[in-house]
């Protein structure tokens, strides 16, 4: 077997393809599964949350090829820090 020498960039490169090609699939299965994606938050890749501009680029990916539509919904949460819960104990 040959084995080529690579670079941190090319290796981080092949990681990404690999993250990608992982992203399209999870969320290709997903949608076969459950028809949508109400939350996009919750998906996760190996007990991971995705990424959303992986996800976005992915989607848009897919979208090229007429393998799915879809539009996005921002929204805002909001939680208390350690320090916010601290101030609310006292």
């Amino acid at each position: 077997m040959l084995y080529k020498r690579t670079t941190p960039a090319i290796r981080l490169f092949i990681v990404e393809m690999d993250i990608t090609e992982r992203l399209q699939k999870l969320t290709l299965e997903t949608l076969d599964q459950d028809g949508s994606i109400p939350n996009s938050s919750e998906l996760n890749l190996d007990g991971v949350s995705v990424d959303q501009g992986q996800l976005i680029g992915v989607l848009k990916s897919l979208e090229t090829r007429e393998m799915v539509s879809y539009t996005t919904n921002e929204s805002e949460r909001w939680v208390l820090t350690q320090e916010g819960r601290e101030i609310i104990e006292q």
